[in-house]
Parts: structure tokens; C-alpha cells; sequence
């Protein structure tokens, strides 16, 4: 098998470009970066860090001079800072110190590119995944799901009377609503959960790992922080748990044929299915 990292002991500068150049995230350059770096300290080179605050930091090795530190600007935006560490007195380093301009203005591609992929998946009013992202989260959670013989599970949520907020006191706080949903559901789970605008007025939290006594839970806890907060709105929550070898078509439907069941009740409630 042909060793990545063989030509960058001769051309790290070169090489260092050129993996920035294939990569298709950030995550990915570091991945491919770190085996280069364990080998001779890349020949000089023996550090690399990218910092884009909310659009994550990436970083692998540490020490030595600053060979490079560049503002990852795109479209007079600031994107975040590259910084490449090493031995500014070797060949490595000098080279790296000519190609900084190139190696900054990659480094910006690849941000803007993360950026963009990363806007494709967030709904714009709630700073949440939109129905998209969370369709990829759940693919992912139910092999990881089948594969380990895990339990997964999802709530529906709809807004109650959004229509009568919109009407009454206008659009500006109907979206005012969505947002402050938006965030209670995201403050009621883990980390490794996710919330979603699954569309107009309706979420979806993805709770891996979790049975549907679990999710009664989570459900739970959502209703009481929203009870705290005054003008929030109420909600009707449907959940669902897959089962055996359940589609995630069929376990997100009986969710929402849960959620159905609340509204027809009543709203304001949780209904399990």
C-alpha cells in the first residue's frame, strides 16, 4: 500500500497543499494530517490548527515556531485562523513560510465549504437542524442503532394555536415562539440528542440510546421548563421507540400519529405509540 506521507518528507510544503486542496471537511484534513505529522514531525512541520469558533476547531500536534498564522477570510468575512507550528530554521519551514498566502487562502475554501454544507442543514429562524439534517442524523442513529441492538427513539412536537399567535399578534411572534421552542427543547437534552424543525410548526428531538420510557422523560421535562417560561407556547408531543427491524419511516410516523392523538384530545399533552 502506497504510504500518503512518504512524499511529504521530501515536499511538505507541496504536500500540505495538496491534501488541503482533496479535503472534503476540515475534520478530514486533520485526519489525514496526523499520520504525516507522527512521521519525522513532518519533516519540519509539527503542528496544524484551524479555528472557526462556532464552526469548530480542528488540530493536531503542537510546538515549535509559528510558521503560519493567517485570518481565513471569504467574501470579506473572517472565517477563522490557520496556524501551522514547526521549525522555522528548516527547509520544511521556509518552504511552508513561501506557500503561506496559498496554504491560508485553501484553508478559506475548505471553511466556506463546511460553512456552506453546514447551512444546508440548519434551519435559518431557529439555528437548529432543519428536516434535512435531521434525516442524515437518523440514518446514521438507526444503523448504529440495529447494528448494536441499542434503543432509539423520537418525539414529535407541534406547536398548539400557532396559527391563532400568527393571526392575533402577528408573524413576528409566531417566529418568536418557534425560537423559544427551539430553545427549551435544546436546553431539555443531551448532547448526543438532536432537535430539528421537521417543518412549519412541527420539531423532532432524535434521542439515541434511549427507550420510549426514556422519551416520556424527556417529554416531561420539555413541558415543565416551557411552563416556566412566560408567553410560551403549548405543545402536544407524540413518541415513538423503533422496534426490531422497525423503518425509520414507520417509527416517525407512529410519533406523529401520536402527536395527531394529543391534538385530538385536546392539545397541551403526550401520547406514546
Amino acid at each position: 500500500m502506497n504510504n500518503p506521507c512518504v512524499d511529504s518528507l521530501n515536499q511538505p510544503a507541496s504536500h500540505l497543499l495538496h491534501m488541503m486542496a482533496a479535503a472534503e471537511s476540515p475534520s478530514g484534513l486533520i485526519k489525514q494530517i496526523e499520520p504525516c505529522l507522527a512521521r519525522q514531525k513532518y519533516a519540519g512541520i509539527s503542528g496544524v490548527s484551524l479555528q472557526a469558533g462556532p464552526l469548530g476547531n480542528w488540530s493536531h500536534g503542537d510546538g515549535g515556531g509559528i510558521l503560519v498564522d493567517g485570518d481565513l477570510l471569504h467574501a470579506g468575512r473572517s472565517l477563522g485562523r490557520l496556524r501551522v507550528f514547526g521549525d522555522e530554521h528548516s527547509e520544511a519551514g521556509q518552504s511552508i513560510r513561501q506557500m503561506a498566502p496559498l496554504l491560508i487562502a485553501s484553508a478559506a475554501r475548505l471553511l466556506a465549504l463546511h460553512e456552506a454544507e453546514r447551512r444546508a442543514m440548519i434551519d435559518p429562524l431557529t439555528g437548529v437542524l432543519n428536516r434535512h439534517g435531521l434525516e442524515v442524523r437518523l440514518a446514521e442513529e438507526a444503523g448504529r442503532a440495529r447494528r448494536n441492538q441499542l434503543p432509539l427513539s423520537v418525539l414529535m412536537i407541534d406547536v398548539d394555536h400557532l396559527k391563532d399567535i400568527n393571526d392575533q399578534m402577528g408573524h413576528g411572534a409566531g417566529d418568536r415562539s418557534l425560537r423559544s421552542l427551539a430553545d427549551v427543547l435544546t436546553a431539555s437534552v443531551r448532547g448526543s440528542d438532536q432537535v430539528a424543525r421537521w417543518g412549519g410548526d412541527e420539531f423532532m428531538v432524535l434521542l439515541p440510546e434511549t427507550d420510549l420510557e426514556g422519551g416520556r422523560m424527556v417529554a416531561a421535562r420539555i413541558r415543565r421548563l416551557l411552563s416556566k417560561i412566560p408567553a410560551a407556547p403549548m405543545v402536544s408531543i407524540g413518541l415513538s421507540e423503533m422496534a426490531g427491524t422497525d423503518s425509520i419511516e414507520r417509527m416517525v410516523s407512529r410519533a406523529d400519529q401520536a402527536m395527531y392523538r394529543v391534538k385530538k384530545a385536546g392539545r397541551d399533552g403526550v401520547s406514546a405509540a
